[in-house]
């Protein structure tokens, strides 16, 4: 009966053809160069409905020139997904909100190089919410990023701070998160409207930034290589992680483009073949769009195996917390000491869905009579996962061969967003809509001794439970956009 129920859904959504909008505060975008300079200064509200009434205020500048752009945006958040920020006032706290730093940082340019630096929204090579390197939900972060690029090639390196400093203290990390880093390498060939190349992507732990990562165009694997072997007088003696994959794309016509993607983890000579003592640990994502007179249609599915955003080994230390991840964690601690889980969107630094799961995505955008529509429709199937926990509840690899979906139930998961926005002079209405289904749904659980083996730490797993999940929620906002340079003209 439940089947039923859940195949009754999936028909109904598809059938409403809608799809999500980015949860953005509509901030200019300062990646791209404009000939004529301008500053942007904006701020608004979003009030939202989901169990609960919350609600976010947001304020942003940015200046933009052919040369040159800036950006500085935060917003003031009440609804207790962070602990309060801690003021001087009645009750101890800023009336019980927290602020963030949602970017803040800068851009230089030339006609054929870019450096930018500070704490920004970044993204893959390609244009895919299901890109593999870079999360497509364009987490911010403490990034240095220096890119070329000419009429036939082009290389970027970015350097991405994971955790610097930190004092979060959780039952695997006692003394706080370790220092960590990541670097990532794009290197590209243009052949007429179409882009193919090769990714190379590092996760260092011990310190937050490494030189010799992003100034060398070195691979990345030679690099960890060379300096982490023993017997040499250089030598570091850590343990790092490579991984290293594929891109394409195309676009044959103004109106269509297609991409495709590979990431692999554990790269060795024996890695080209599936075996029991090294399995593959891989994901791709295929894409194609199309814009047409009612707007632009895009569909998208990956596929990624068990264990592979996850660090490889299960010894205590922090030169093994090397997971492709935001944090090495899968909780962190409340104000108030409680333990709260970092949802895998938060948590990756790639593919958003994570490990063990194949997704199919539907994209629309367009506008009618003046409203713009952005939206997605997802259908996601999953088993077990944690990246930052090497073997989930073994110690070692459970052999053989590899894994996916080896697990007695699966989460199914089907999500649809949907917003709408229009634009009244220099205000911005936005409407932003959400709701979504899981059978099954994922549960963040102790590794537990479940099969006879203990598990390597205290870093708590997503496994498919027994309840059926149902989430929905409506935001209504408002932008304006104070017409600075109006004014500044006349």
């Amino acid at each position: 009966m439940i089947y039923k129920k859940y195949w009754m859904v999936t028909v109904c959504a598809m059938a409403l053809s809608a799809l999500w909008a980015q949860d953005y505060s509509f901030a200019p975008d300062i990646m791209q160069p404009t000939q004529s300079q301008s500053f942007n200064l904006a701020g608004g509200f979003e009030g939202t409905l989901s169990g609960q009434v919350t609600s976010r205020e947001f304020i942003d500048f940015s200046y933009m020139s052919e040369h040159f752009a800036f950006i500085a945006a935060t917003s003031f958040h009440q609804d207790d997904k962070y602990s309060p920020d801690i003021a001087n006032i009645p009750g101890g706290t800023l009336f019980n909100s927290y602020f963030l730093m949602n970017q803040g940082g800068m851009i230089f340019r030339t006609q054929e190089m870019e450096l930018q630096v500070g704490r920004l929204e970044h993204h893959d090579v390609i244009d895919s919410p299901y890109s593999l390197f870079i999360s497509s939900r364009r987490n911010p972060a403490l990034i240095a990023n220096f890119r070329y690029e000419n009429d036939f090639a082009f290389y970027e390196t970015r350097w991405i701070q994971l955790n610097s400093n930190s004092a979060v203290v959780t039952l695997a990390f006692p003394d706080g998160f370790p220092d960590r880093g990541a670097e990532l390498k794009t290197y590209g060939i243009k052949v007429g409207t179409m882009r193919f190349g090769f990714q190379d992507a590092a996760v260092y732990v011990g310190r937050s930034f490494d030189l010799e990562y992003f100034v060398s165009p070195m691979p990345n694997y030679l690099i960890q290589y060379v300096n982490g072997t023993a017997g040499r007088p250089w030598s570091t003696g850590v343990n790092e992680n490579d991984v290293m994959g594929f891109f394409w794309d195309w676009k044959p016509t103004e109106a269509t483009y297609l991409d495709a993607q590979a990431f692999i983890d554990d790269v060795s000579i024996f890695g080209l073949f599936d075996s029991s003592d090294h399995p593959w640990k891989a994901a791709y994502s295929l894409g194609s769009k199309i814009k047409t007179d009612y707007g632009t249609f895009a569909l998208h599915h990956a596929l990624a195996t068990k264990y592979v955003f996850s660090r490889t080994r299960d010894t205590s230390g922090e030169d093994y917390e090397y997971s492709y991840t935001y944090y090495p964690d899968t909780r962190f601690p409340m104000a108030d000491g409680t333990l709260r889980s970092i949802s895998i969107e938060d948590l990756m630094l790639g593919y958003y869905n994570g490990e063990n799961n194949i997704a199919f995505r539907l994209d629309y955008d367009g506008s009618w009579h003046g409203i713009h529509f952005v939206s997605d429709l997802e259908f996601v199937l999953s088993g077990p996962k944690s990246p930052t926990n090497s073997w989930h509840e073994f110690t070692n690899y459970p052999a053989p061969g590899t894994k996916l979906f080896d697990y007695s139930i699966l989460e199914k998961k089907l999500a649809l967003n949907v917003q709408a926005s229009r634009r009244f002079g220099d205000f911005l209405a936005f409407v932003n809509l959400s709701a979504s289904v899981a059978f099954n749904a994922l549960e963040l659980q102790d590794p537990g001794n479940i099969t006879g083996v203990l598990a390597n730490d205290n870093i708590w797993i997503w496994r498919p439970g027994e309840a059926t999940e149902l989430l929905g929620s409506i935001g209504i906002g408002l932008r304006y956009d104070i017409p600075v340079m109006k004014a500044l003209v006349k």
